[in-house]
Formats: C-alpha cells, sequence, structure tokens
C-alpha cells in the first residue's frame, strides 16, 4: 500500500487554529447521489484530497499522509451528510435577498460532527480533510444549502477554491487540470524549495526580517488586542453581515476618477483602478485624532513567484501585502485616485525580496513563540481585506447537482486562542450571476449601515441619471474607498 508524506511550511502553521465552513444557498433540490459522484471522482484523481493531517512535533508543525493508490478498507476519503430542515427558508432570510442581510447560520453547512478543531483532525487518524453538507429546507419553492468543512492550515483561499472548481467541472463533465502526483515516501514542499532556492538567488535579502505590514506579538498585546475585540462585539456590535452591491452602484462607484487615472499611459493601470470617493462610511466624521495611524492590510499569494513552480500548489502561500500605514491627516488630505494608485503601485511592486524578509519575519515568530500578526500591529487601528473574488467561487454552478442558479455564498471561521475572533475583516467574496458584488464584513454595527447608506445613494444617483458607464476592477475600487473612510 503507497503511503505518501507531505509536509506543511510556516505558512499553513499560521492558519492552524482555523476551521473554515464554507456555503452556498441554491435554488431547487440538491441530488445528493450526485454530488456523491462528483466526490468520487475528484479524490480518486487528486489523491491528496483523502489525506490526513498529522502533528509532527510539539511545536506545532504539520505534514499530510496521502494513500496513493487503494485506499484501506472503510478509508473515508471525505464525508458527505445531509439532513432536512423542519423550519423554511424564510424562517432563515428573506428572498429576494437584499441590500443586506446576516449570513445564514452555520448549522446548516456543516454536520453537528464535523470538526470543530485542527485537534479533531490530528487526534484520529479516521478524520477526512474535507466534510460535505446539504440541507433541504420544506416549503413550495425548493431551496438547498451546500457546505463544505475544512482546516485552513491544509488549504489556502485559492487551495480551496480548486476543489471546488474540480468538483463543480465533474459535475457539469467538464475537463478539469489535475495538480502533479506525489511519489511514495517523503516529499519535498514545493513553497520550500522554492524559498530556499529564492534566497540563494537572493544573497542580499540574508536575515532581513523588517516587514511593513505584519509583526510579531507576546502575550500582553494578545490579552489588549481580545479586549478590544469583545468590546467592539458587545459594544458596537460588531459581527458579520453580509452586503450585496448591485450593478446599478458599481457604476457610480467609479465615474468620478476615470480621467484623473489617464496619467499613466499602463492600459493595466487603468484596467484595475477606477474609483469614486466613499467618504465617512465606516468610520464616523471627526471623531479621529489627526496622528491617530491606519492600516488596511491586503493579502498576496506567493504564486506569482518562482518562475510560476506553485500555479497548481492547494496549500496555505500568502502573506500580508507590504502597504504603509497613514495618518488620518494623510488620508484627509489625499485624493482617492492618488490613494487608489498607491494600492495598485503596491501590488505591481511586490518583490520576491520582500517575501523572502516576510518569511525570516515569520521563522523569527516560530524559534520565539511569539504570533506573527497578518495585519501591523504597530498602528491605532487596522483592518484587514481579503479578495477572494479572484477564488471565482461566489457563484459556483451547482446545476450539476440537480439545483438552480446560485443565490449567495456564506463564510464561517472557527478560531481557538489565542484570537478567537478578528474585528474589521472585510472579505470580498465576488460576483453573483447577476453582476452584482457580494462583500463580507465584520464590522461594528453603525459602520456597517453608514456603507451601506452610501451604497443606496449610489443606487439612487445612478437610477437618477439613467445609467452609466461600466465598471472594471470594483473589489479595487472597495480597497481604496475603505482606506479613505479609516481617516473620517
Amino acid at each position: 500500500m503507497d503511503e505518501a508524506v507531505y509536509p506543511l511550511t510556516l505558512y499553513d502553521n499560521m492558519c492552524a487554529g482555523i476551521v473554515v465552513d464554507l456555503g452556498w444557498l441554491v435554488e431547487g433540490t440538491v441530488d445528493i447521489s450526485r454530488l456523491e459522484w462528483a466526490l468520487d471522482n475528484v479524490t480518486a484523481k487528486w489523491p491528496l484530497l483523502n489525506g490526513r493531517i498529522e502533528k509532527v512535533n510539539v511545536r506545532e508543525t504539520y505534514q499530510l499522509k496521502v494513500q496513493l493508490h487503494e485506499c484501506p478498507k472503510n478509508y473515508r476519503r471525505f464525508t458527505l451528510s445531509s439532513k432536512s430542515s423542519n423550519k423554511p427558508l424564510s424562517d432563515f432570510v428573506t428572498l429576494p435577498l437584499g441590500l443586506t442581510h446576516d449570513p445564514l447560520s452555520p448549522t446548516l453547512f456543516r454536520h453537528a460532527e464535523a470538526p470543530r478543531s485542527i485537534e479533531e483532525w490530528t487526534n484520529n487518524s479516521s478524520t477526512p480533510l474535507t466534510h460535505w453538507h446539504v440541507t433541504y429546507f420544506p416549503g413550495d419553492q425548493l431551496y438547498s444549502c451546500i457546505g463544505l468543512t475544512f482546516p485552513h492550515v491544509a488549504f489556502d483561499g485559492l487551495g480551496i477554491a480548486a476543489v471546488i472548481h474540480a468538483v463543480e467541472a465533474e459535475l457539469l463533465g467538464q475537463g478539469w487540470r489535475v495538480p502533479e502526483p506525489l511519489h511514495p515516501g517523503y516529499n519535498e514542499n514545493m513553497i520550500v524549495a522554492s524559498v530556499k532556492q529564492a534566497f540563494l538567488d537572493h544573497p542580499d535579502v540574508g536575515g532581513q526580517k523588517h516587514y511593513i505590514s505584519a509583526g510579531l506579538v507576546g502575550q500582553w498585546w494578545i490579552l489588549l488586542f481580545s479586549l478590544w475585540s469583545y468590546w467592539q462585539t458587545l459594544w458596537n456590535n460588531a459581527k458579520h453581515r453580509m452586503l450585496i452591491i448591485p450593478p446599478a452602484a458599481l457604476h457610480n462607484l467609479v465615474d468620478d476618477t476615470r480621467q484623473i487615472l489617464t496619467r499613466d499611459s499602463d492600459t493595466s493601470v487603468k484596467t484595475h483602478i477606477h474609483y469614486k470617493p466613499i467618504k465617512s462610511v465606516v468610520y464616523p466624521p471627526n471623531t479621529l485624532h489627526p496622528d491617530t495611524t491606519l492600516h488596511l492590510g491586503n493579502l498576496a499569494s506567493l504564486r506569482r513567484f518562482f518562475n510560476g513552480a506553485l500555479a497548481d500548489y492547494p496549500h496555505n502561500c500568502i502573506i500580508p501585502l507590504p502597504c504603509r500605514p497613514y495618518t488620518a491627516r494623510e488620508l484627509r488630505d489625499i485624493s482617492i485616485s492618488d490613494l487608489a494608485y498607491h494600492f495598485y503601485r503596491a501590488r505591481q511592486s511586490f518583490t520576491v525580496e520582500q517575501a523572502l524578509q516576510c518569511y525570516n519575519l515569520m521563522l523569527e515568530g516560530a524559534e520565539t513563540r511569539r504570533l506573527f500578526l497578518f495585519f501591523n500591529p504597530r498602528v491605532d487601528e487596522s483592518a484587514v481585506l481579503s479578495n477572494m473574488s479572484i477564488g471565482n467561487i461566489a457563484n459556483i454552478n451547482w446545476t450539476g447537482t440537480g439545483a438552480g442558479r446560485t443565490l449567495c455564498r456564506y463564510k464561517t471561521s472557527i478560531r481557538k486562542p489565542p484570537l478567537t475572533r478578528l474585528i474589521n475583516v472585510i472579505t470580498i467574496v465576488g460576483y453573483l450571476d447577476d453582476g452584482s458584488l457580494l462583500l463580507q464584513l465584520n464590522l461594528g454595527q453603525k459602520r456597517f449601515e453608514r456603507l451601506a447608506t452610501e451604497v443606496q445613494c449610489l443606487i439612487d444617483q445612478y437610477q437618477e441619471n439613467d445609467g452609466g458607464s461600466g465598471c472594471v476592477s470594483a473589489p479595487a475600487m472597495v480597497q481604496s474607498t475603505l482606506m479613505e473612510s479609516l481617516s473620517q
């Protein structure tokens, strides 16, 4: 019986305390036998997905043990469960979905016995990587929820997107790119090999470990941050909320700066940056001292580096994009187009040398037992933005299961200490089938309401103007407008 061992890395360790639930609300009834058939095919073609997570040593490094050919008898390559709700969907959400709504309960997307911590994977060798669940609703109009639970230690956003798109392709009878197979025995991790070579190619980096968008923190900082997060939850009613920005609002978000950015002849800039200011959205006006420091973190994938060696890499390989913080005074004085251009240039100028400096910082955190943060701990307030629109999993085509169109996508993260909750997290989920942009935000209630009010104003303006020009790269717009609003 051939087995492969695939070691995970520091990038995965940072996510080891997170279990993710993804869910899709779809019209119609899911044929669970069709879904099971597709999952069987995907795990047979991509054996890594039948792997088991093992903890290697007390320093919390992990590896995957993978069955390469025939699995042992009673070996589960995935789990798939279903249940019928005794309540109609209308008890959970109102259709059609409006501008805002609360996420559906994660219990609709996960089985009650699905793992809730990394220990439930590492302490039980019979626990598969992925756990799928379907919930059916009664009523004259039929709806279903499709859910997926997985450990973040094994996949990042683009990695799990590859798994989901493989299932989608099987259901639709389409081909999909199968990653390179593992070989029996110990396999060298692709990102470790790439990083080693990069250090040889860039000896000037050496032990440099200063990184502007991340940091290492100890127990005292963690305690204060946890208290602040609980205060935000209890006092400001910070929680996850969904925001659906319709195409009408997206049109108006870009019109005012379309001409300003013609200063750069690079058409890729014009393709990625078209903005309109939304001021005083997240932070109420005149509440911050001018010297208050603010940072909007954004995540960047390392798949762009190493000559394409990581193109099919499904595990964690993301770090914070190096973007400097701003003071509230700077943000009040800067134009939205200049701010947008700054974010664009930060992404375009991101180098492998900077990525290596971040790796050195992560390594120091592991050696000194300090927590590596995906955001800047040296500023007064941070927000973290994740652009998952590039993964294209908001509008998965589940019609191969017999279901109808996808109405929405949801995400819940279960975190273990020390950081059990994060506030000011914005996820650009992606586009729905009507062109609307779906966001999931964990903000205080007043901040969220201000944002929703501004979006409604944009819709009203569009209707008054009988339409407008097309929107390009709304995710980039969201990043700059949220940062602008931090200064208010």
